[in-house]
């Protein structure tokens, strides 16, 4: 029986394939130089402060709302849910940043479970957070300052520049060219972008892993057949024995021939049976991953154009919100403008008094 084949998703700078990925990923944080503390592992990139160092070497200008999660670093250890605000906060302008800055499509990318990294899940929060750097991880050599970045990398061991390369490969592979979009500025409401887009990756994920189950089940199935033609011919050739026997061996061996033939026909449409049971029951789970593979699929199909109108009308909002600061920066330039010339005037009457 073939063993089951992994997700390309869940393979995401998974720690289950690479086991020193992690130890790889906490290397190259500490070797970031706006790093500042002491990083022993990836527990203490959980809460997003580190992390938020890392984002503001790569572009101070696009990071730069994560800047204040440094001065929170005490209250962010004590609470589970701001850890969880801060870390959809960073990972929103990582997304941004693919989309924005390096025009690339994001729609593939397996969005990590970030409630599990800020409540440090025992069981599940180190893959989680190794996706996250990951993530962070190539979108640094893809940056404005990749020499530094891809220099600094290659100071490194050569097993974490192995890792590494794995990592930003794992990446690579789900994003791809997009149309250019116009940059904004401003905050959209990290909950909402979070949640759909953990949603729409969950489904995805889950339909190309029932995909992989489903082909191993027909794989399964086919090799059931097989099996089952196998002992029908067996059976097939011990009836062609028995009758053989009967017509040329003495009476005596017939009857002996006969028993042994009878036992192993016995034996074989004993098998026949046993294989017809399973190849029903095959049937019947392809036959119901087949239902869950079309649900999965609509719900994809759903999904996508929400999260299409959703980006949109973030984007919309940005645009107006940006408007709007343009417009309050020209009343004050106006007003700043409206006093002078009141001083000025004041000024002349003075003179004149004078």
């Amino acid at each position: 029986m073939p063993a089951p084949r992994k997700s390309a998703f869940s393979s995401l700078a998974s720690t289950g394939d690479h086991a020193r990925l992690p130890d790889a990923l906490v290397e190259w944080v500490k070797a970031q130089p706006g790093v500042q503390g002491d990083v022993r592992g990836l527990d203490d990139l959980k809460d997003g402060v580190v992390l938020g160092q890392v984002l503001l070497d790569i572009d101070p200008e696009h990071f730069r709302l994560v800047a204040s999660s440094a001065s929170n670093a005490k209250a962010l250890s004590e609470n589970w849910v701001l850890r969880f605000n801060n870390l959809k906060r960073e990972y929103k302008l990582v997304v941004r940043y693919f989309e924005d800055v390096l025009h690339s499509s994001t729609a593939a990318l397996l969005t990590p479970n970030l409630q599990l990294v800020a409540k440090n899940d025992p069981a599940d929060s180190d893959d989680e957070v190794c996706k996250l750097v990951g993530l962070v991880l190539a979108l640094s050599v893809q940056s404005g300052l990749k020499e530094q970045h891809i220099t600094r990398i290659q100071s490194l061991d050569e097993w974490v520049q192995r890792e590494l390369m794995y990592s930003i490969e794992q990446v690579m592979s789900k994003v791809r060219p997009a149309d250019i979009r116009e940059e904004v500025e401003g905050d959209d409401e990290d909950d909402e972008f979070y949640e759909l887009r953990h949603e729409k990756s969950r489904v995805m994920h889950d339909k190309e892993a029932l995909q992989f189950v489903y082909e191993d089940l027909v794989e399964q199935f086919n090799a059931l057949k097989d099996e089952h033609e196998e002992a029908l011919g067996k059976l097939a050739e011990s009836e062609d024995k028995v009758a053989e026997s009967t017509v040329q061996a003495d009476q005596g061996k017939t009857e002996r021939a006969v028993q042994t033939y009878k036992g192993e026909i016995d034996r074989v449409r004993s098998e026949l049976q046993k294989t017809e049971n399973q190849l029903a029951e095959a049937e019947q789970v392809i036959e119901r991953q087949t239902t869950l593979l079309e649900e999965l699929g609509r719900k994809v199909d759903d999904l996508a154009p929400r999260a299409e109108e959703a980006t949109r009308l973030k984007d919309q909002m940005d645009e107006y919100r940006h408007a709007s600061e343009k417009a309050k920066k020209q009343e004050n330039v106006i007003e700043k403008y409206r006093k002078k010339l009141e001083e000025a005037g004041e000024t002349r009457r003075m003179l004149k008094v004078r």
